[in-house]
């Protein structure tokens, strides 16, 4: 995973690399799936609480870009994001997201070990207690 880059909202390269070391939140969306747009809201207020604590979450966009720098505008996600279109839809297959899916999360620990994997909408508070057991290792 470390090892992938993909542009930001400003057309930049941005290696995932830049986040090893810290707890991740690594977060597949669309700005057209139901529950990413709950979810990236409430990521925004996870990251908040947590960045800190040498957490991030970042937020990689299956989208073209124009719809992920609106979506991100609109729900004051300040998180980073990048998009991926296609290579960001196998990067989550290569990361084990055998159905496809997103939303698709992946919690890692700052060693960069995946702690767990959630395809789907995720159960409520279930990332925040995970978040904050691994931010206090």
């Amino acid at each position: 995973m470390w090892a992938a880059s993909f542009k930001d909202l400003t057309d930049t390269p941005q290696p995932l690399s830049a986040y090893k070391g810290k707890v991740a939140l690594v977060y597949f969306w669309a700005t057209w799936c139901e529950p990413c747009q709950k979810e990236g809201p409430a990521f925004q207020a996870l990251y908040e609480k947590f960045k800190d604590k040498n957490f991030v979450v970042v937020g990689i966009a299956v989208d073209n870009a124009d719809k992920v720098r609106a979506f991100v505008k609109d729900k004051g996600m300040a998180f980073p994001n990048v998009y991926g279109g296609t290579d960001a839809i196998k990067l989550s297959k290569d990361l084990g997201n055998t159905l496809g899916g997103i939303p698709y999360v992946l919690l890692v620990d700052k060693d960069g070990r995946v702690v767990e994997r959630i395809t789907g909408e995720s159960k409520e508070g279930r990332i925040e207690e995970i978040v904050a057991s691994l931010v206090k290792n």
